[in-house]
Order: C-alpha cells, then structure tokens, then sequence
C-alpha cells in the first residue's frame, strides 16, 4: 500500500469501539514504539471481517509496564505472531508486527468492557496461505502409503 493509499485509509476509516463479543480480524495495521517518557507500546489496528460489524476497525492498545501487563500483552504479541526469541529491542518489534501486517494474518479475538476500559483477548492467529493446520492429500509425504496401495493394488476383495 503507498503512503497516499494509507493517509486516505486513516482519514475514511474511523476506529469503533465493538460491543462485547467474539471477533474475527485482519490484522490491518500494527506499530511498537517507545513515548516521550521512556516506556514501550505496541498498537496493533485489527478489522473485523465477518458479522454486523464487517469492515470496521478497532485498535488494540498494549503498554509493557508494569511487569503483570508485560506479561498479559507479551503473550497478546506472541498470539499474534510475535518471536519473541527474535526481539531485542523495541524496533525488532516494530519489525515483526510490520512483517504480521504484510503477511495478511488473521486474528480471532474477544473483547470485553471493565471499568470503562476495552479488553481485548488474542485467541489465536493464521496467515493467509500459510501452514494449514490439516495438511490436504497433496501435502502427504511421499513415504506415506495410501489404503489401497496398502491393502493390495488389485480389486479383488480379501473375502
């Protein structure tokens, strides 16, 4: 996308705040970066892609202090695909939430109010033509025999 196309993208599209429930997203937009005092946080823009909600945006906002929410939005990341074994400081972040974007993952996620704050829990995420989870026929390794080759390749029944 050039940057003409995102400015216009973040002018037309207004972030929601969704009702309480399950969501199923693509992960539009994510950032990590460090403000002005000193701390780290990570910004991720999911858009929602089935239900009555289809096409709007929300952001999921991650702070990494104190160490119980470090915790909670460390595996929030790594749900979305964060390595956390390649990260060493705050840009190597910034570099995988950037390469979670070009990839086109998917995210499920549910979000839940509490004191008037959004929650949002990562359930878990894919990417688009990535590893599927059940290899399909063409898939099987080649040492892999087949029921009919296993079981004799005529057609006569052992009967």
């Amino acid at each position: 996308m050039s940057f003409g196309d995102s400015m216009r993208k973040a002018m037309d599209s207004e972030l929601i705040e969704p009702p309480r429930g399950n969501y199923k997203t693509k992960v539009d937009e994510a950032s990590a970066f460090e403000g002005k005092d000193g701390r780290q946080w990570a910004k991720v823009i999911l858009e929602i892609t089935e239900g009555d909600h289809a096409g709007e945006r929300f952001q999921h906002f991650m702070g990494f202090q104190p160490d119980s929410i470090k915790q909670m939005n460390g595996n929030a990341c790594a749900a979305y695909g964060v390595d956390w074994s390649q990260v060493d400081d705050i840009s190597d972040l910034d570099d995988q939430f950037d390469a979670i974007v070009k990839q086109g993952t998917t995210a499920e996620v549910s979000v839940a109010y509490k004191d008037g704050y959004m929650n949002v829990n990562v359930h878990g995420s894919r990417v688009v033509g990535g590893d599927r989870d059940i290899p399909s026929d063409t898939d099987r390794p080649s040492f892999q025999s087949s029921f009919a080759s296993a079981a004799g390749a005529d057609d006569t029944p052992p009967f």
